[in-house]
């Protein structure tokens, strides 16, 4: 049974395991691939499925006598193709596909002249194609046989030597490739001065090498990597703190009944803030006993709360800072290389770190900077597969140790596949980081209610995102220059 819609054939690729058997490659399912067919046998015989499928596909099949048995299946709406591998599979055959010449097809011996059998062949005008069915050991007998053939007539004809020139690829590379065609009689040498290599075969094996040549000598397109790294950071500062103190006096004029020579006044100071205002009234320089100012404040306000007595002075300040900012910190790491080929690119400084070792001081290098490691990969229609590896190291003396800083590290490692000229953006990393300080007198601070007037506070939050863009162009050679060339 039949079916007459012509469906696309997503089934045309062969595994390797089916061509170890000896059956189908990809250019025996050429032949009317797109017909499809439903079979449901119980016990049928083998030679009469496969005249069944000979029939709706269209094609000629010849089984050997080594070919019986019996089988049942049942296939729904499948390619003719895939029920042949089926059969085969179950019954342990192969297929091999014959081509016979239409025109100068005889009977007889077959001519064991390797030139009259070169000859027989060039005059072939038209050819039939019969795909013929046997077990797989006798496929493998006649497989083994033809080997043998070609080695047996090889022998009798003289070898050639060639010499051909390496343009684009790598001439010893090639030359792994070629020496796997020459058989045993040929040899493949690289000049390496030259480039070239020297070639030593049969004339029909020099007609393999020379196709080899053209389709890998080629030139390679070139690919430049563009990349934006944009790191934006958000940060917010608040900070709110107090300073007071006085001034005591104990001499006559204010108010010593004893009138003994005591000393005119005790002071409890504190440092002058850099850049505060404004100063207290009637005061030249405070006199702080808590000094707890807000770091980077802004503003402040000073206060005079009165005297007692004029022996007696007390002063306050508040003082609070707020500030936030943004800010964009952008890398364009520009880099171009080959087809395939693996490129990196470096910018950054170099650590030097002292480790003490029993056997002395070493010094170590650690690499601090912004690294891009890219492999493109040019496919069908533009489209660009790149291997990105994207390290951003930043040294943090802030957290030193002994002087040497720690290392902030941020890496991506991905793979993606971007249009000619297009940009991917690989994804962002966000980070956040709250701090909250306090500076306190001890005893004080924690007296409730009035425990505010000797602490200050401090909140610090920080964001910062990191986005990725990766653009890739194609610099391709104009082909009319290279063919002059």
């Amino acid at each position: 049974d039949e079916d007459d819609e012509d469906d696309e054939d997503d089934e045309d690729d062969e595994d390797d395991e089916d061509e170890e058997e000896g059956t189908f490659g990809s250019d025996e399912f050429e032949i009317a691939k797109d017909r499809r067919i439903t079979l449901d046998l119980q016990n049928a015989d083998v030679i009469n499925v496969l005249r069944l499928i000979s029939e709706v596909a269209g094609i000629n099949i010849i089984a050997s006598e080594a070919v019986k048995g019996r089988v049942s299946l049942r296939l729904r709406n499948v390619p003719w193709n895939d029920a042949l591998k089926v059969v085969l599979r179950v019954k342990g055959l192969g297929a091999v596909r014959d081509e016979i010449d239409e025109d100068t097809a005889t009977t007889g011996t077959a001519p064991t002249d390797r030139e009259a059998l070169l000859k027989e062949q060039a005059r072939a005008k038209r050819t039939v194609n019969i795909i013929r069915i046997d077990t797989l050991e006798n496929l493998q007998k006649e497989a083994k046989a033809k080997v043998e053939l070609k080695k047996t007539l090889d022998e009798g004809v003289p070898t050639k030597v060639e010499m051909f020139p390496v343009n684009y690829g790598d001439a010893d590379k090639l030359a792994k490739h070629l020496t796997k065609l020459v058989g045993e009689r040929g040899r493949v040498e690289v000049n390496e001065r030259t480039n070239f290599i020297i070639v030593e075969a049969v004339p029909q094996d020099l007609v393999q090498v020379r196709a080899v040549i053209k389709q890998l000598d080629r030139t390679t397109d070139l690919v430049a990597i563009e990349t934006r790294i944009v790191e934006a950071t958000n940060s917010f500062v608040r900070s709110l703190g107090i300073q007071w103190g006085g001034q005591m006096s104990l001499a006559p004029a204010s108010g010593n009944a004893t009138g003994l020579p005591f000393p005119n006044s005790i002071v409890a100071s504190g440092s002058e803030p850099i850049g505060q205002s404004p100063t207290l009234v009637g005061t030249e320089q405070p006199l702080f006993a808590v000094n707890l100012p807000a770091t980077g404040a802004n503003g402040s306000l000073g206060l005079q709360l009165g005297s007692a007595g004029s022996a007696v002075q007390v002063n306050l300040r508040l003082s609070a800072g707020e500030t936030s900012g943004t800010a964009k910190i952008i890398s364009s790491p520009k880099i171009t290389t080959l087809n395939n080929q693996e490129a990196r690119i470096f910018d950054g400084t170099q650590l030097n770190v002292a480790t003490t070792t029993a056997q002395g001081t070493q010094i170590t290098t650690v690499s601090a900077g912004l690294e891009l490691v890219v492999k493109p990969q040019v496919n069908a229609n533009d489209m660009v597969t790149m291997d990105v590896n994207i390290t951003k190291d930043e040294p943090d003396f802030s957290k030193a140790v002994n002087g040497v800083p720690s290392v902030l590290k941020k890496e991506t490692n991905t793979t993606v596949m971007v249009p000619n000229a297009e940009t991917v953006v690989l994804g962002g990393i966000f980070r956040r980081r709250i701090q909250t300080g306090l500076t306190e007198v001890p005893g004080l601070s924690k007296v409730p209610i009035i425990g505010y007037l000797f602490r200050r506070t401090d909140r610090t939050d920080d964001r910062a995102e990191t986005l990725i863009f990766i653009t890739p162009r194609l610099l391709r050679r104009d082909p009319r220059v290279a063919e002059a060339k």
